[in-house]
């Protein structure tokens, strides 16, 4: 029995000083994770922050129990309160105007020092100061009178371009007789066939033979403004001496060019209003020289800076409505003879 229990007693024993086995997993990882506890970093040290410095605010807003009831008012209380509550405020700079004289702060003056200049509003070039013309040029330039009736017109021929043909579509003196073609100038009066009522084409002078005229309007000349000014007046002239010769018992009038708009005139060519009273005073001038009465047309229809109003006109060069009638009421009064 003994025995027995010895043999027992040594397998008991084998069995708990059997080896105990280590994975490669195992083996490996504990010395890294001695070696990372040994030589872990050292953080710094953060210092509590120093509530003195940040005491508690109140707040109103926030209920001390989430069972405690919101307070309520009515609205009489509310105003009640508001009026009992309101004082006048008074700002910053409200303060600072009321400091006396003798306080060490004062309010501070504005100033510019650094700042951008301020960009000036674009205003439209004034009408330059014109030169003084002499006696001569001024005595030739009609003056206005007693409103005509339209049947003054009934012989009268208006000679010009598309501007004129403008007037003549417009119907606003209908018993007039027009010799108008768009693009015609002084250069054209001999050579330029333009069509007539009766289906021929004939040149303006060969129309002078078709009737004899009381009055004769020559509206021509913005589309000469591009040309030599000799050149321009010896057509111009040219042109003067042949209606005369032909309808001497004519009443010629010398209609001034018409200007045209700050648009038109930006566009940069020779149509430009420098171009235009530049050549109304040759005009003007001629007119002293040959004794013919001139017509400041381009008065009655310019705004204050010589120049025809941009919301008068759909391209800057030909009259609205409008500015015709304006135009027509000026031809109307300014008149001589019978």
């Amino acid at each position: 029995m003994a025995e027995r229990n010895y043999h027992e007693n040594e397998k008991q024993g084998s069995v708990t000083r059997r080896p105990v086995r280590v994975g490669p997993l195992t083996a490996v990882a504990v010395p890294l994770l001695i070696l990372a506890f040994l030589f872990r970093p050292t953080l710094p040290s953060v210092a509590a922050p120093d509530f003195a410095y940040f005491p508690p605010q109140p707040s109103s807003s926030v209920r001390a129990s989430k069972w405690e009831p919101l307070a309520t008012t009515t609205a009489a209380e509310r105003e009640t309160t508001e009026s009992e509550s309101t004082e006048p405020e008074t700002s910053v700079a409200d303060a600072l105007l009321t400091l006396p004289s003798d306080s060490p702060v004062q309010p501070f003056e504005p100033t510019t020092i650094g700042m951008p200049p301020l960009e000036e509003e674009a205003t439209t070039t004034p009408l330059p100061t014109p030169t003084p013309k002499p006696q001569a040029w001024l005595d030739r330039i009609v003056p206005e009178n007693g409103e005509r009736p339209l049947s003054y017109f009934d012989d009268a021929l208006f000679i010009g371009d598309s501007r004129t043909e403008g007037l003549m579509l417009s119907q606003l003196i209908p018993s007039a007789t027009y010799f108008t073609d768009i693009g015609i100038s002084a250069r054209h009066f001999f050579t330029k066939k333009i069509p007539f009522a009766d289906g021929r084409e004939l040149t303006m002078s060969q129309g002078l033979a078709l009737r004899d005229f009381g009055k004769i309007y020559l509206c021509i000349g913005i589309n000469d403004i591009g040309d030599p000014q000799d050149a321009f007046l010896n057509n111009y002239s040219r042109m003067v001496d042949f209606i005369r010769q032909e309808e001497p018992q004519a009443l010629l009038y010398v209609v001034s060019i018409l200007p045209v708009s700050q648009a038109r005139d930006d566009e940069g060519n020779w149509v430009n209003n420098d171009n235009v009273w530049r050549f109304n005073d040759l005009l003007l001038e001629f007119c002293a020289d040959h004794g013919l009465p001139y017509l400041d047309a381009a008065a009655a229809v310019s705004d204050e800076y010589g120049k025809l109003p941009a919301d008068a006109s759909a391209d800057g060069l030909h009259l609205s409505h409008a500015l015709l009638e304006k135009y027509v009421y000026f031809l109307r009064t300014h008149t001589l003879g019978d």
